[in-house]
């Protein structure tokens, strides 16, 4: 048999073990754990959980020198939840705001027992401070939100998680026949949702998952409507509340339907115009063709008989030099200078180069004609320009560089000229620059000092237009001319 002395000690050893443990649990729980006194709330235990939530190194510190009583910000809250615990035996979830040590406040929970013939209160605590700073940011938020929903001429509402209407405006709740007041704090299922359509709540969910606004448009009784859905967040960055703003922008939708009426009328009269120019450029080169056939066919064979007359009437004249002869050397001069004449404006007109070989070969021709009229260098270069092209295209090319080199015999006075023709892509860029006297160009790119194009200058944009082709040109007094032009083939 055990001896009584046996048993007693080994009692004594479990209850130590016991308190121990106890004593370990105490000190290094956290949450709070305190007894103070009834009256004015001198600390008789703490463990060091509550030290430290109070701002203190040691729990002894805080034994000596923290009393309740001292540290409570509103005037009597702790008379009231000590009176109140007498009354029911127990303290259940009393939130306070206390100093602490350093002065800075906290916000705790106190949840425990009192004691009335011990004297004192067992109670533990715990630490709301950053749970109220978050719940004040976004009751803030909150009044931010409703101030804003109601400083708009737009239907406004703030929800929260489940739908329930927490602020409505003015403007949304009259819409509706019902007093802001009485809306709060009713579903929006049953109340919004229905006029938004069914997308209404696909966006919401939606907020709610992907943390971003969200826009849908809806009709209702032939109103068209744009509703937007803002996140609001809380202090850990989910979503706490959700803004919902719905705008009439039925006046909109139909002003753009207008405009997009009158775009199209433009459109169909800005084709119109360009057909008729495609038309007008058409139907002048078919008079030029028609023009230079006339000249070589009729007046060329005509002057080239009375050259003929002329040289039969030399041969019956003789070659004695009788002012009859010398008249009529000089009338068969004038002949050939015509014929000649005739060749170069008919060519000009039509040139059958272009039809015959191409276009490189008669650009060619026109920089060679260049060179032999008058003291300009011209330095042609071409690169990838196939052999067949688009004859209205090639036309255009043509017609444009062919225009450019007059200009620049006619009016810039340059001495050398530089002529590009090259394939890139689906486009045949010309370019014509010369060192000449330029001209000053207005912000209307191409226009003289007096603010308008030549007319050599309008023909050859509208050619480059009426292709969907580009047109540009460059200039400054004294620094010659660029002018370049891109078109599609």
């Amino acid at each position: 048999m055990v001896s009584r002395s046996k048993k007693g000690a080994g009692k004594r050893k479990t209850d130590e073990r016991r308190e121990e443990m106890f004593r370990n649990f105490f000190n290094n729980a956290q949450v709070g754990f305190l007894r103070t006194t009834i009256d004015h709330g001198r600390i008789l235990e703490a463990n060091y959980r509550l030290a430290e939530m109070l701002g203190y190194d040691s729990r002894k510190e805080l034994l000596t020198e923290y009393i309740f009583s001292e540290h409570y910000l509103e005037t009597g809250a702790r008379e009231r939840m000590v009176g109140k615990a007498l009354r029911t035996g127990e303290i259940k979830n009393v939130e306070a705001r206390l100093t602490r040590r350093d002065n800075t406040i906290i916000w705790v929970r106190y949840t425990g027992r009192i004691y009335p013939d011990k004297g004192y209160i067992e109670a533990v605590i715990v630490d709301i401070t950053e749970e109220k700073i978050a719940g004040e940011a976004l009751r803030q938020s909150e009044e931010t939100a409703r101030a804003l929903l109601n400083a708009t001429n737009e239907k406004a509402a703030l929800l929260d998680r489940r739908k329930n209407i927490l602020s409505i405006n003015r403007t949304w709740a009259q819409s509706l026949g019902r007093p802001s007041e009485e809306l709060i704090g009713l579903c929006a299922d049953e109340n919004l949702f229905p006029v938004l359509g069914s997308s209404a709540k696909v966006m919401f969910e939606a907020v709610l998952t992907a943390k971003m606004s969200s826009r849908f448009v809806n009709n209702n009784d032939g109103r068209v409507f744009d509703n937007q859905l803002y996140p609001i967040f809380d202090a850990e960055g989910d979503v706490a509340r959700v803004a919902l703003f719905s705008r009439d922008i039925t006046g909109q939708k139909q002003a753009e339907k207008a405009l997009h009426c009158s775009n199209e009328i433009l459109f169909k009269e800005h084709m119109k115009r360009k057909q008729l120019s495609r038309d007008l450029i058409n139907l002048l080169e078919k008079d030029r063709q028609l023009v230079a056939m006339e000249l070589h066919d009729q007046i060329g064979q005509s002057v080239t008989t009375l050259k003929m007359d002329l040289e039969m009437i030399l041969e019956d004249i003789g070659i004695e030099k009788t002012p009859l002869r010398i008249r009529t050397e000089s009338a068969m001069e004038k002949a050939l200078h015509t014929i000649r004449d005739i060749k170069e404006i008919a060519a000009g007109l039509r040139p059958r180069l272009l039809d015959d070989l191409g276009l490189v070969p008669a650009v060619n021709e026109l920089c060679d004609a260049m060179r032999r009229r008058g003291s300009v260098n011209v330095r042609f270069f071409t690169k990838n320009i196939p052999k067949m092209i688009d004859p209205e295209s090639e036309l255009a090319v043509y017609r444009i560089t062919q225009e450019a080199l007059n200009n620049v015999m006619k009016h810039s006075g340059a001495d050398e000229v530089f002529v590009n023709l090259i394939r890139k892509d689906n486009y045949i860029l010309t370019s014509v620059e010369d060192n000449g006297n330029g001209f000053e160009l207005e912000e209307d790119k191409g226009a003289g000092a007096d603010g308008k194009k030549t007319l050599g200058l309008l023909i050859m944009e509208e050619r480059a237009v009426q292709l969907s082709g580009r047109f540009s040109v460059e200039s400054s007094l004294g620094k010659g001319t660029h002018l370049w032009a891109e078109i599609p083939v």
